[in-house]
């Protein structure tokens, strides 16, 4: 049996096997909420291929960004043709930003909170430490010799708390902020007119972009960006997105201007270091893309119930392959692999987003069907 028959047999067995995690449990649907399951007949499938997209990006992002990151060591052509493929990815997590803000319940009151808190923590806190300390591991262990520094492990471990612990879980420390407010959010467009305007949401997003104009916050200025997104995420609903198509034109744009502000940044500096100084923080280069790929998965109907159920599925471990990609990246991304394979740089990049891709999605799942394993994947 080839690679490509494996793979599709399993997506079909994936596809129709039960997931524990993945059926709503009766008292989940009365914990009042909001936020219980829904049935994978009821989930929308073009939301959930945008998910299944967005994790692809990600994962694609980290498996060649250490050519990007090494432009010194690479020939011009490759470099230029990773760092087109990096500028192009810069979009994918803000979706998941977005999709919070779309999800959360409308009608949210003080009395929720407390589930919410409950109901949050426990899907986000156990995984976030256990991976935390797998990845405290990884940075004191060598990939070559395979020989662990304690010292090393412990020195990360005591940065955990000011988010130095390891570059992939940034995004979880930000993500738990966001959780934190997302109920405020909600509630004070609830209670105050202003605040469920359109006007207010234009006003703010000006706002943010002339300070990430003139203000250098750091990986601080993340985090009004990341909340900027999930209160537009709470007016998606509102909007028809007809002009999905001039919007991802702007994307592709946005896209551009990544490429060549990097690349001439680069040559100007010769610092491999600031590819992402003029590409991170403006989040108006990435709004058309994102805005065009939530419109455009909304308008898409999956009518094939195994490929319906494969997608969401998929959709639903997103959060453990987020996790636990790293895990193989580190695995796979070793002198003495690349060297053995002997592939171009790329080439070699898109092999180890497809092992770690396949990888991370199998871990996912069976960590999801355990139900003692289940919270390191939720």
């Amino acid at each position: 049996m080839g690679p490509v028959a494996a793979a599709v047999n399993f997506l079909l067995f994936f596809s129709q096997s039960g997931c524990a995690s993945l059926t709503p449990v009766k008292a989940d649907r009365e914990k009042g909420d909001g936020v219980s399951d829904k049935t994978l007949s009821e989930r929308d499938a073009g939301i959930d291929l945008l998910r299944c997209v967005c994790m692809c990006g990600v994962v694609l992002l980290h498996s060649i960004q250490t050519v990007v990151f090494a432009c010194g060591n690479a020939p011009a052509a490759y470099w230029n043709t990773h760092l087109a493929v990096f500028s192009a990815l810069r979009w994918p997590v803000l979706i998941f930003f977005l999709l919070s803000g779309v999800l959360i319940p409308k009608r949210f009151t003080v009395r929720d909170l407390p589930a919410y808190y409950r109901h949050r923590a426990w899907k986000i806190l156990p995984p976030f430490l256990a991976w935390s300390a797998i990845f405290c591991f990884i940075r004191g262990t060598s990939n070559v010799s395979w020989e662990t520094n304690w010292a090393t492990v412990a020195a990360t471990f005591s940065q955990i708390p000011y988010k130095m612990s390891y570059y992939h879980l940034w995004f979880m420390y930000d993500f738990i902020l966001i959780i934190l407010a997302a109920p405020f959010v909600v509630l004070l467009k609830n209670r105050f007119r202003i605040f469920d305007s359109r006007t207010f949401l234009l006003l703010s997003g000006i706002l943010l972009f002339a300070s990430q104009m003139f203000i250098n916050l750091g990986h601080i200025g993340r985090i009004p960006v990341y909340v900027f997104y999930f209160y537009l995420g709470t007016f998606m609903y509102s909007f028809e997105g007809r002009y999905k198509y001039p919007l991802l034109a702007l994307g592709v744009c946005g896209f551009a201007y990544n490429f060549i502000s990097a690349r001439d940044i680069v040559a100007a500096t010769g610092s491999c270091g600031l590819v992402t100084s003029t590409m991170r923080y403006s989040f108006i280069q990435q709004l058309p893309m994102v805005l065009a790929a939530y419109f455009i998965a909304g308008k898409i109907r999956i009518t094939n119930t195994v490929l319906h159920n494969a997608v969401t599925k998929i959709a639903l471990c997103g959060f453990g392959i987020y996790l636990s990609h790293p895990l193989f990246i580190w695995l796979f991304r070793f002198d003495k692999l690349e060297s053995y394979l002997r592939l171009p740089p790329l080439v070699f990049g898109l092999f180890v987003f497809i092992v770690c891709s396949l990888a991370s999605l199998a871990l996912a799942w069976l960590l999801q069907t355990n139900r003692y394993t289940r919270w390191l994947s939720p």
